[in-house]
């Protein structure tokens, strides 16, 4: 998730946006059962009713991904964050674009009221990242990303790995994977009056007129986390979700990434 805190040195803290009411999808299926014959006298079959159908959202182009707010079921493309080319689909309602910048695109499910209770699909870009990796923010040093991201992540002491890196193709790219924990923090954040503790992965290098955009997890959240090179840059993808109901939440958005595709640009 992104989380834009007040630093010390006296920079915004960024509000999401909250909204009232969620879309829940409703799964509709269908059968042939009790349907009449077609013109040939025969039951229509599955095949030939689906190519009659409605084209579905895989066939659509793609819509330009909005800056904010729930989203329809859909294709979407965002070239926002930098060097990169990212296109999606929905296949249900309850998505919702938390925030995109320069450096990341956060898709969440419900737009969560506390920071505790996100559950999100991060795709990042980090210009920067603190150095020492698990060191309180006052203490940081921000350095460019090490030449091998995932090395420094796997070993970033604020994240307990569950399990070894492992090859993987994801979003169309190749690279690695594993579970984590954050088990220490950088930052207290204080979202609707719940403290929440988070640790930083990547910030971005503002520039004249941006707001800040930080990439940071919440305290005792576990993490899939995948990086993947594409056109030369170093993408990290990352599934975060309370430990309650993270591997159904996992297998919600691998459904998403599996539509995914991240193309250099």
């Amino acid at each position: 998730m992104t989380l834009l805190p007040r630093r010390r040195d006296g920079l915004p803290r960024h509000r999401r946006r909250m909204l009232v009411a969620l879309g829940v999808a409703a799964a509709l299926g269908g059968c042939t059962a009790g349907q009449p014959p077609d013109g040939n006298g025969a039951t229509p079959t599955a095949a030939g009713t689906a190519a009659r159908a409605t084209p579905t959202t895989a066939s659509a182009p793609p819509q330009p991904l909005p800056s904010g707010g729930l989203l329809r079921p859909g294709t979407y493309r965002t070239d926002a964050v930098q060097g990169i080319g990212v296109t999606f689909r929905l296949a249900s309602l309850g998505w919702a674009v938390q925030s995109v910048t320069r450096i990341q695109l956060t898709l969440e499910v419900g737009l969560a009221p506390n920071f505790d209770q996100i559950r999100a699909i991060d795709v990042v870009v980090p210009d920067l990242v603190p150095q020492p990796a698990c060191t309180p923010v006052a203490r940081q040093r921000l350095v460019r990303p090490p030449a091998d991201l995932a090395t420094w992540l796997y070993h970033h002491p604020c994240f307990q790995p569950l399990d070894a890196p492992h090859p993987v193709t994801v979003a169309g790219a190749r690279g690695v994977e594993w579970r984590a924990r954050t088990r220490g923090w950088t930052l207290r954040e204080n979202g609707n009056g719940v403290a929440v503790r988070v640790a930083e992965v990547g910030r971005m290098r503002r520039r004249a007129g941006e707001a800040p955009s930080v990439e940071e997890l919440a305290l005792g959240h576990l993490q899939q986390f995948d990086v993947v090179r594409v056109g030369g840059r170093q993408v990290l993808l990352i599934v975060e979700a309370p430990s309650a109901g993270f591997a159904a939440f996992r297998d919600d958005a691998r459904r998403v990434l599996d539509t995914m595709r991240i193309a250099p640009r």
